[in-house]
């Protein structure tokens, strides 16, 4: 049973044109695949940790990671993702807003059982202030 992890889920794709293609060496479009790597805890998603950006040659269908490509085409891709911009969805970052929802309900739930505590069994030499909506107290 796999209880902590990682994994990987499409984000979005994407066209480029007029690349020359390393492989093939014609002048032609590329097709790109950006995936998001995550870390999972029981299979809820934490942690983004990696984005991965895959270009596939339209000509001769070679594959490419775009760190190992030349910087001219890794800057076309840069101003492409620019103009159409993809970023890693809210839903990969669930682990942490539902650890950040429990610390905060098991802190305001301690400190109301504390307070609740406190007025049941007072001690000499507690103070106590009221805050009242009225400014007038009468007896």
């Amino acid at each position: 049973m796999m209880i902590i992890g990682h994994k990987t889920t499409e984000i979005g794709n994407g066209k480029i044109r007029n690349i020359k293609c390393p492989h093939c060496l014609e002048t032609t479009g590329m097709n790109y695949t950006l995936y998001s790597k995550f870390v999972h805890f029981y299979w809820i998603p934490f942690v983004p940790v990696q984005k991965i950006k895959i270009l596939e040659c339209t000509g001769c269908k070679a594959t490419f990671d775009l760190k190992d490509l030349s910087p001219s085409i890794n800057e076309i891709f840069q101003k492409e993702q620019e103009r159409n911009p993809m970023k890693v969805p809210i839903r990969h970052f669930a682990g942490l807003f539902l650890i950040v929802a429990l610390f905060v309900f098991f802190y305001f739930s301690n400190r109301k059982e504390k307070e609740n505590v406190y007025l049941k069994h007072p001690k000499i030499g507690d103070v106590y202030q009221i805050k009242s909506s009225s400014e007038f107290f009468s007896t």
